[in-house]
């Protein structure tokens, strides 16, 4: 997928999906797709979206679900050959109209298709609404559409609603909402070896900056490694037991891996949630109850 952190004066005709798309939830994904099946049409299916860190105060509220390289890769599955980011300082005073003729016409990105959710908002102060992209789209040559919101028991489905599952550790309703598992993905760190002393090594990560952090506990998982899956047990939290450290860490033991996973690039699916982080009265009791953990995790990775 070709990449862009500016507008560019395109040559070939787009299919422009614009929005943050900070969880590519199912309601991302119906977006996404108008704009990807655009592309049987000629037009380069293209996403448009936007950085905020410049413009946003980083509290605990703003924190992202995924990491942007994720966020490309989800984006990428669905069909999206071309990403564009911006500064949302960028446009965030401009006029409805002068978003639609220096970003989308020939201007700029050349589009003849531009996607939206019907909830999207656009120009100084939030004034343009999906009806006022239409009218002003028609005017300079372009067909925009405005796509429903997708529902899930009863309600729309939100990056917001998909945090507070992930915060109580709901990771299977979450998913239900994303179209897929929650993943944690980073590049595995050397650890203290704590756990390898315990009998289970595992591969550590670390939280990318600016993203959400689960609700501390042990999760039943999935590791996607170099193509291949392993079941797994994550454990996210400050390991109590045995240490003192404060700073959270994602954990994940790979059932059935052999070899050294320092540096490279590890997906984790968290799939349930088994139970919450505690403190053993012994390394003894911890192990007992990792292993306990772990034959649940790989009973239920073979009934699959």
């Amino acid at each position: 997928m070709k990449e862009f952190d500016s507008i560019q004066l395109m040559q070939q005709p787009t299919a422009v999906a614009i929005g943050y798309f900070d969880s590519i939830h199912l309601g991302h994904a119906r977006v996404l797709s108008v704009a990807a099946q655009a592309a049987s049409e000629g037009l380069l299916p293209t996403v448009l979206t936007f950085d905020m860190q410049s413009v946003r105060p980083q509290g605990k509220g703003q924190q992202d679900l995924f990491s942007l390289d994720q966020r490309k890769r989800y984006i990428a599955e669905l069909g999206m050959e071309q990403f564009v980011q911006i500064p949302f300082g960028l446009v965030r005073e401009m006029s409805p109209e002068d978003f639609v003729q220096q970003i989308l016409t020939k201007n700029g990105l050349n589009a003849k298709l531009v996607v939206v959710g019907t909830d999207f908002r656009f120009g100084y102060q939030r004034a343009g609404s999906a009806e006022d992209l239409r009218l002003l789209c028609e005017k300079a040559g372009i067909r925009a559409v405005s796509v429903d919101a997708v529902m899930a028991g009863g309600e729309e489905v939100s990056t917001s609603r998909i945090k507070a599952l992930i915060q109580e550790g709901q990771v299977e309703e979450a998913a239900q909402l994303l179209g897929r598992p929650y993943e944690v993905e980073g590049v595995v760190e050397d650890g203290n070896h704590l756990a390898r002393i315990l009998g289970f090594p595992t591969a550590n990560i670390p939280f990318p900056s600016g993203c959400l952090v689960p609700k501390r506990g042990v999760y039943r998982s999935i590791a996607i490694i170099q193509g291949e899956s392993y079941p797994a047990i994550t454990n996210i939290g400050v390991r109590p037991t045995v240490t003192k450290d404060v700073r959270e860490t994602t954990e994940t033991h790979l059932i059935g891996f052999e070899g050294d996973l320092y540096g490279q690039t590890i997906r984790v699916s968290l799939l349930e949630f088994i139970r919450p982080e505690k403190k053993f009265d012994s390394q003894e009791e911890l192990r007992k109850e990792v292993m306990a953990n772990i034959q649940y995790s790989q009973s239920r990775f073979r009934s699959v």
